[in-house]
């Protein structure tokens, strides 16, 4: 659909572009606006874009990241001048047709005209990926998000849906993918962008007060659409917290939902707390505070049971300035005739006179779909060995990594069932591994899905040969009895540590 719409569409595009870049010019100073380019090959696992002209330290640089397929996605955005880019929001997808997402490299390093080049990785090769870089000066160079957001639709209108700003002095960045054209810059914007053929903006405006904003695009016909809009705050900007990271709600019963995220940071300042917000139904927009919490969890007790809670949360410093929100996090609460189930891990453990001891235990339970999952942090400090069972549903494949860089290898299975419940379960460990503080694990998933993990660390294993025996993953095959029991094993060392994990469909 999208290589007809490039036939049809090519001259309309080249005459704007020629017409566009004799009108930009006058404005780009006083939007801060420096350069702009892209590139829209028609696929490819790997998409280079140079900014051709000189570019100056301190300056803030933008990708935007988009192509027409849901498969592939983004596994590294990079330049040649070593800066560091950070995803400002996104990814954001229409089902089989559209994914987008935008990064950005703050306080640059200077560069000759021509001397650095952007290079987007993905995981496969992507349809009509459609990358746009562009430069800002005069934005802060320490902490310049001041949020992002996006949303979807199919019409002649693209709309990123109202983004709330914290600070006062903000460029506003929105850009969009679309199966049409775009036409023009929404209202008030600057157009910096429309890529030829494939019809995708880039556009901006600087804003002078606190507010709610939308970035809106008119497109040439009614069609399917991303459109995004990012908030960087000008230079000289109150320091503020940065966005918490990794917000995960776990569903406790039909009347609670327990959130954990990790901590933010600031420029010199101290956080004083989190303001959490919530919002209800699937489809929610419409978040309001229902609480604060001075450490990095809040656990949300009076809740309606079958019913579906979106979150999100963010800091504030002891000035009482707040930071950008952290993603949004989804959970659905059990039905008030279900009865409390256990928590996800059901770990037990023996150890001899002088064996092996458990110093730290994680869990982790998600009932969103979601193409990655990742573990709260926690602290791993003296293990020597880690062993950790994941279980989602048949035919999805795990593949485990973790924020110190273990090397997992696996225990048993994958193993499925499919009689009574559909279950997928695999075991793995890491021998003598990398440990410490604010440690999480990541499960990379085949397809998005919900995810239940156990983590153990142990002290005091024979470092060389940790296991001594494991067993294959048992099930009930649909039985449905009261108790689990696993297959047996039999140990071949004095004082073992015995470590059981269990998974039920409840």
């Amino acid at each position: 659909m999208r290589r007809a719409t490039h036939i049809v569409r090519h001259s309309f595009a080249f005459v704007c572009a020629l017409i566009l870049s004799s009108m930009l010019s006058p404005r780009a100073e006083a939007q801060s606006f420096v350069q702009v380019n892209s590139a829209v090959p028609s696929a490819g696992a790997q998409v280079t874009v140079v900014y051709s002209k000189a570019q100056s330290a301190g300056d803030l640089n933008v990708v935007v990241v988009g192509w027409n397929d849901t498969t592939a996605s983004v596994t590294s955005v990079t330049d040649t001048s070593g800066n560091s880019y950070t995803l400002a929001t996104g990814p954001l997808t229409v089902p089989g047709n559209l994914t987008q997402s935008i990064y950005y490299a703050k306080n640059i390093v200077a560069a000759a005209a021509g001397a650095n080049t952007v290079t987007v990785k993905f995981t496969a090769s992507a349809t009509y990926p459609d990358i746009r870089i562009l430069e800002y000066s005069g934005l802060d160079t320490n902490n310049p998000l001041d949020g992002g957001m996006g949303a979807t639709g199919s019409s002649a209108t693209s709309d990123s849906g109202a983004l709330t700003t914290t600070n006062a002095n903000d460029l506003l960045f929105g850009a969009n993918i679309v199966l049409t054209s775009t036409s023009s810059a929404g209202t008030g914007y600057t157009l910096r962008t429309i890529t030829n053929p494939d019809g995708d903006l880039a556009e901006d405006k600087v804003v002078s007060s606190t507010g709610s904003y939308h970035a809106t695009a008119p497109l040439t016909a009614v069609g399917s659409w991303i459109m995004q809009i990012v908030a960087f705050k000008a230079a000289g900007a109150a320091p503020a917290p940065t966005a918490p990271a990794n917000l995960g709600a776990a569903v406790i019963s039909s009347t609670q939902i327990n959130l954990t995220w990790t901590a933010s940071t600031e420029t010199g300042g101290t956080i004083n707390n989190y303001l959490v917000e919530r919002c209800q139904g699937s489809g929610c927009t419409s978040f309001a505070q229902i609480g604060s919490s001075t450490t990095t969890s809040y656990n949300d007790t009076t809740l309606a049971a079958s019913t579906t809670y979106s979150y999100r949360v963010r800091a504030e410093d002891t000035s009482n300035n707040t930071g950008p929100y952290s993603n949004i996090a989804k959970a659905t609460t059990q039905s008030a005739s279900m009865p409390t189930p256990s928590a996800p891990t059901n770990l037990t453990a023996v150890a001899g006179a002088s064996g092996p001891i458990v110093v730290a235990a994680q869990g982790y339970k998600n009932t969103n779909s979601l193409s990655t999952h990742t573990t709260a942090a926690f602290n791993t400090t003296g293990a020597d060995v880690l062993v950790m069972c994941a279980s989602t549903h048949d035919g999805v494949n795990m593949t485990p990594s973790d924020s110190f860089g273990n090397t997992w290898v696996t225990l048993a299975g994958p193993t499925s069932t499919t009689v009574g419940a559909d279950l997928r379960t695999q075991t793995w460990y890491a021998r003598n591994p990398s440990v410490g503080p604010n440690y999480t694990v990541t499960m990379t998933l085949s397809a998005a899905d919900s995810l239940v993990i156990s983590v153990i660390a142990a002290q005091g294993s024979n470092i060389p040969s940790p296991i001594d025996a494991a067993s294959p993953i048992g099930s009930d095959t649909g039985t449905m009895p009261i108790s689990s029991v696993s297959p047996s094993i039999t140990t071949t060392d004095n004082f073992d540590l015995l470590v059981r994990f269990a998974k039920t469909s409840v």
